[in-house]
């Protein structure tokens, strides 16, 4: 049902009871809003699916708030303010909520929400089995570029063998300023998606741009949920976010493979219950290939895996298992 053809009768027409989907744009959020300040329950008791359109994030939060009963919430077209961020309300209070898609209109970044100026980390109910975020990316990865890992890895090197035995890498070689941010960027991408990790029910999960994504997130907020899941779809995977750490204990000999990449293999060879993955703008690398060959599970794919090449609209369909 299209909510403007029945505004005025919400409070009047016991049809409203029976209704299973509704579609909420941008030309009656401000009626409704203003109809829910003026009336505690929601008429809409069998509702099952909502649909939004053109409608901003706060105000899909507070309309869910009181219309919460819906087993999916799908979003599309979220407007994106000027500064082209966006901080995720808490939807935890969704119980029933099974599939949630979040569409912005166009790319913006996802900031950390905070609760009394602590990060609310909670922001999705655990009944959740869907979950797709189209057009977020994370302006954390802007932060450092693999040349300033590089050139304090480089700033390391040139210490003597000595010295290098004896120091903490961490707090005193490394120069300050890198390994903070560093440090700060992976915290705040930890908490930002320690959500997924927190979902037992989730079994589909899209999204939109992974780039940012370091070793901690491949194993702090994705490996948890690996297991559950039969359906993913990764875009934008560059593979060049390997630690400051693990470079410099690699050119040491004191590791052989790259971090991100260890997590990288981990996450997809612990995928267990997987039936199809898909990935674009996504850059093969060792860890892609590692993965695969570690799951247990024949798959077909519909390309050749190269490390370097960059895939595009990639399926990688599940057979049986071997």
């Amino acid at each position: 049902m299209d909510l403007n053809s029945g505004m005025m009768k919400l409070n009047t027409n016991p049809q409203f009871e029976h209704i299973r989907k509704l579609t909420i744009d941008s030309k009656c959020t401000n009626k409704l809003k203003r109809h829910i300040e003026c009336r505690t329950t929601s008429p809409f008791k069998q509702l099952e699916i909502l649909q939004f359109d053109h409608t901003s994030l706060n105000d899909i939060a507070f309309i869910t708030l009181w219309i919460n009963h819906a087993s999916t919430v799908n979003c599309q077209n979220i407007p994106v303010n000027e500064s082209g961020t966006v901080h995720m309300p808490n939807f935890s209070f969704l119980k029933k909520l099974n599939h949630f898609k979040l569409q912005f209109s166009r790319k913006c970044s996802l900031k950390l929400t905070f609760f009394f100026n602590e990060p609310d980390l909670n922001t999705l109910p655990s009944s959740l089995k869907s979950l797709e975020l189209i057009n977020i990316y994370d302006e954390e990865e802007n932060w450092i570029s693999r040349q300033d890992v590089l050139e304090a890895t480089a700033y390391i090197l040139m210490r003597d063998e000595s010295t290098r035995a004896s120091v903490d890498w961490k707090r005193t070689l490394l120069p300050v300023q890198i390994w903070d941010i560093w440090l700060k960027l992976e915290n705040r991408l930890v908490l930002k998606y320690k959500m997924l990790a927190s979902l037992p029910n989730l079994t589909r999960l899209s999204l939109d741009r992974i780039s940012s994504f370091t070793a901690r997130i491949w194993n702090e907020c994705l490996l948890p949920c690996s297991s559950q899941l039969t359906f993913v779809s990764f875009k934008g995977w560059y593979g060049d976010r390997e630690s400051p750490r693990s470079i410099i204990r690699r050119v040491q000999n004191e590791e052989k493979e790259v971090d991100v990449e260890q997590a990288l293999s981990r996450f997809i060879s612990s995928l267990s219950n997987i039936k199809e993955i898909v990935l674009d703008d996504f850059v093969c690398t060792v860890g892609l290939i590692q993965g695969l060959q570690k799951l247990d599970k024949e798959y077909t794919i519909d390309r050749t895996l190269e490390v370097g090449k960059k895939l595009s609209n990639c399926k990688i369909t599940i057979k049986t298992l071997k």
